[in-house]
């Protein structure tokens, strides 16, 4: 048996040398010893114990998987992971606290500071993990437009985190997240594509709830700006409807604005129409109780009765005198008091010039 142990024992002591004298070979090329990949095993075997540096990097790895920020981003590509020291400096953060309720609360928890958390009831705790969320999401919104933030980004893209265009003509061209609207609640992320210039919605699960407020209408157009190269290098293929070979040309649309115009202008002639239909209706109505009760409006006047009344003469003016008795004065004409009035204005008769030939 003693055999057995110390055979076993030579080959995992020259098991753990040949991978001392491994890692020896690789520190010796990277010339730094703290870049060697098996620094451990090395200290290890020497009989030492594990460095400060290397203690600190493991308890720094578990903490960070602990860490709030990883456990609610680990699983979502479409969010970034913000650096804690990031959100430490309080300028990043101006203006946040008077948009989410329980924000000292929410921004320790955020940092894993003690806040007594698990003490609460569940209810509470749903309300303040909601309220983390959302105060995440408004740091994050700032934090991917800053140089640290948009470089972080850029490995996400060239990764393929947001997904490929769906479109077949931009041929799998990469898409960045983007939200329609900066107001919270509104409406969820959508995906940009650089090539078309459209949007699509988001198909993947675990990113088609985040809301869209969490990368603002801002960051696509910043991101490509930053880094040019990325842009496209050349017009989209358009798509040309054919039939049999020959183009198709459709007729041209207007716009969504003036469509909306047309369509409440048409909507307010149909109201406008519908109204007047039923105070119609209702002044038919009323006419007709008023004959079935008998009963006159005494201020309504017809409009024969005041015509009638706009004849009569006012009090004051002078009543004109009937020529004849017995007609009425629009079937009198006026006639001249003396034939010898209508005489004059003719002119007077042509006397002949020939002599008169008198018989004798």
């Amino acid at each position: 048996g003693r055999s057995n142990r110390t055979a076993a024992a030579l080959a995992a002591y020259h098991t753990a040398f040949s991978a001392a004298n491994i890692a020896t070979s690789e520190c010796r090329r990277a010339d730094r010893f703290d870049r060697c990949p098996d620094a451990s095993s090395w200290n290890i075997l020497r009989g030492g114990k594990p460095t400060r540096r290397e203690l600190s990097e493991d308890s720094s790895s578990d903490d960070f998987e602990n860490s709030w920020v990883y456990q609610h981003t680990v699983n979502r590509p479409f969010l970034c992971e913000v650096n804690p020291e990031w959100i430490r400096d309080t300028f990043n953060l101006n203006g946040l606290s008077t948009q989410i309720p329980h924000y000292e609360i929410c921004l320790r928890r955020i940092l894993d500071y003690e806040v007594g958390f698990d003490k609460l009831p569940p209810k509470k705790q749903a309300e303040l993990e909601a309220c983390c969320e959302t105060l995440y999401g408004l740091v994050h919104a700032r934090y991917i437009t800053s140089p640290e933030g948009l470089d972080r980004m850029r490995q996400k893209y060239e990764r393929g985190d947001f997904g490929a265009c769906p479109r077949a003509l931009c041929k799998g061209f990469r898409l960045l997240p983007v939200g329609i609207t900066d107001e919270l609640r509104l409406r969820p992320v959508k995906t940009f594509c650089p090539n078309c210039k459209e949007l699509y919605h988001v198909r993947v699960r675990h990113a088609a709830t985040i809301d869209g407020a969490f990368y603002t209408r801002t960051f696509p157009h910043m991101f490509l700006l930053k880094y040019p190269h990325l842009q496209p290098k050349c017009q989209p293929v358009k798509y040309q409807p054919t039939i049999f070979g020959f183009n198709v040309k459709y007729p041209d649309l207007p716009t969504a604005d003036d469509y909306a115009l047309q369509e409440k202008a048409k909507l307010e002639k149909e109201q406008a129409e519908a109204r007047a239909k039923e105070e119609q209706a209702e002044r038919g109505k009323d006419e007709e109780e008023k004959e079935e009760n008998g009963s006159v409006d005494p201020n309504a006047t017809s409009k024969k009765e005041q015509a009638s009344q706009e004849a009569k003469p006012k009090a004051g003016e002078p009543q004109p005198t009937s020529l004849l008795p017995g007609v009425p004065m629009d079937n009198q004409t006026v006639q001249p008091q003396d034939a010898e009035m209508k005489g004059r204005d003719q002119d007077p008769p042509a006397q002949n010039s020939s002599p008169v030939q008198t018989r004798t």
